[in-house]
C-alpha cells in the first residue's frame, strides 16, 4: 500500500465522505472515529519509521502530545467545579483525540503531492455529494428532513439550496491550492477547477468561507500570468453574467442576514462569544487549561444545554475561540504559532499560507479540537504540512527518506 493510498482512505474516513441515508444506521459518528483511530494505528505499525529523519523527532511530536496533555489535564476543571466524572469527560471528548494522527504522520511522512493527491479526489467527491443533494436529497436525509428543512427555508426566506456538503473542508483546500496556481502561469484546467470550486463554495453560501476564499480567488484572476488573460477574464464575466440574478439574490440574502444579525443583540454568536468568553469562569486556571468539554449528565451539562435552548449558545459558533474555552491557551497558541509561521516562511506554499490568513482573520469558523474526527485529522495535517514545508531547512532531507520508503511500498 502506498501512502498515497492510506491517506485517501483515511481522508475519507474521517470527512465523513461515506455518509449517506443508506450508511446511517450502521456508521454511526462513533464507529466512523474507531475506524479512523484503527486506521491510524494501521499506518503506524505498517510504515517504517526512521530515527534520522528531521521531521520524526520530540520537537515536532512534542506538539501533538502536548495538546493531548493539555485535554487531560483540563478534565480536572469540571472535576473541581461541578463535579463531573474524569471518565465521563474523556469519553465525552474522544474525538479530539483525532490530533494523535500528528505523530502518525511524523512518523511515515507522507509528501505533499499524496496529501494533494487526497484532497484533490475528496474536494470532487464533495463537490459530486453536493450536486447529489440537489438532484436527489433522499440520498443524504430522510423525506421527514428535507420536508423539515424545506419548511424552514421558507420561513425564513432562505436562498439556502442543496442538502449535503460531505467533505467541504476539503473542497476549501483545493480552492486554495488553486488559487495559489493562478497568481503564475495557470493552465486552462487550473483556471476551470478554481472557477468551479469557488462557485461550489458561494453556493453553500457559508460567509465565513465565501469571505476567507473570494478575495483570494480575485485577485488570483486579476493578476495571473497568461497570454490569454483577458479571453479567461472575458469569458469568466460572461458566466458572471449569465448567473447574476441568481448571485444577487444570494448575496441580497446574505447582507440583509448579517446586518439583522448585527443589530441583533440576541443573535446567537453574541450570545456564545459573551457565555463562553465573559460569563463563564476566567480566573488563572480557566485562562491555561479551559473550562473542559461537558459530559453526558451532571450540572455542567445541564446549564450548556439550558444555554442553548435559552440563548442559542453553541460552542462550534464561535470557532477556535471556542477552543480556547475548552482547552486554554496552550493548543490555540500552537495554531496561531503555525499559521504565523506559515505565513512568514518563505518555504511554505501559497494555499497553506491562504488558509493560515483564514484562521488568523476569522477565528469563529474553524473547528480546532471542537470534538470531530475530520476536525482533528484536518489539523493535524495541517501542523504536520507545516513542519514539512519548513524542514527543507534541516540538514536531513526529508524526501531522501521518502523516496527510500515509497520504493519499498
Amino acid at each position: 500500500m502506498s501512502k498515497k493510498a492510506y491517506i485517501l482512505i483515511l481522508f475519507i474516513l474521517a470527512f465523513g465522505l461515506l455518509s449517506n441515508i443508506f450508511t446511517a444506521s450502521f456508521l454511526t459518528r462513533n464507529v466512523s472515529f474507531v475506524l479512523t483511530m484503527l486506521w491510524g494505528i494501521v499506518g503506524w505499525f505498517y510504515f517504517p519509521a526512521s530515527p534520522t529523519n528531521s521531521l520524526n523527532n520530540r520537537k515536532h511530536q512534542s506538539v501533538a502530545w502536548v495538546i493531548v496533555c493539555i485535554m487531560l489535564l483540563s478534565m480536572l476543571v469540571p472535576y473541581y467545579h461541578y463535579g463531573q466524572s474524569l471518565v465521563d469527560t474523556f469519553f465525552s471528548q474522544r474525538f479530539n483525540y483525532a490530533i494523535l494522527f500528528l505523530p502518525v504522520f511524523l512518523r511515515i511522512i507522507p509528501s505533499d503531492k499524496d496529501f494533494l493527491y487526497s484532497i484533490k479526489i475528496c474536494a470532487y467527491v464533495s463537490l459530486a455529494g453536493y450536486i447529489v443533494s440537489l438532484v436527489f436529497p433522499q440520498f443524504f436525509l430522510t423525506p421527514e428532513a428535507i420536508k423539515e428543512m424545506l419548511e424552514s427555508r421558507k420561513a425564513n426566506a432562505s436562498t439556502d439550496i442543496g442538502f449535503a456538503a460531505p467533505g467541504f473542508n476539503s473542497a476549501i483546500i483545493y480552492l486554495y491550492y488553486k488559487t495559489g496556481k493562478l497568481f503564475h502561469r495557470p493552465t486552462m484546467k487550473d483556471i476551470i477547477e478554481a472557477s468551479a470550486f469557488m462557485l461550489y463554495i458561494i453556493l453553500v453560501q457559508n460567509r465565513s468561507t465565501i469571505i476567507g476564499t473570494l478575495p483570494f480567488y480575485c485577485i488570483g484572476m486579476v493578476m495571473m500570468k497568461t497570454q490569454k488573460k483577458m479571453l479567461f477574464i472575458t469569458l469568466a464575466v460572461i458566466a458572471l453574467v449569465g448567473i447574476l440574478p441568481f448571485l444577487n439574490t444570494i448575496y441580497s440574502s446574505l447582507v440583509n442576514e448579517t446586518q439583522l444579525q448585527l443589530e441583533d443583540e440576541n443573535y446567537n454568536r453574541w450570545q456564545a462569544l459573551s457565555l463562553y468568553l465573559v460569563e463563564m469562569k476566567n480566573d488563572f486556571i480557566s485562562v491555561l487549561l479551559g473550562n473542559g468539554v461537558w459530559s453526558k449528565s451532571g450540572y455542567y451539562l445541564e446549564m450548556m444545554l439550558q444555554a442553548q435552548f435559552s440563548r442559542g449558545t453553541y460552542i462550534s459558533d464561535i470557532g477556535w475561540l471556542g477552543t480556547y474555552f475548552y482547552y486554554g491557551i496552550v493548543p490555540v497558541s500552537f495554531l496561531l504559532y503555525y499559521s504565523v509561521k506559515a505565513i512568514w516562511n518563505n518555504k511554505v506554499p501559497a494555499y497553506l499560507k491562504y488558509y493560515a490568513c483564514w484562521i488568523i482573520l476569522i477565528p469563529t469558523i474553524h473547528g480546532f479540537l471542537q470534538l470531530t474526527t475530520g476536525g482533528g485529522v484536518l489539523f493535524a495535517m495541517y501542523f504536520y504540512l507545516i513542519m514539512y514545508y519548513t524542514a527543507l531547512r534541516e540538514k536531513v532531507n526529508v524526501y531522501d527518506y521518502q523516496r527510500l520508503t515509497d520504493s519499498k511500498n
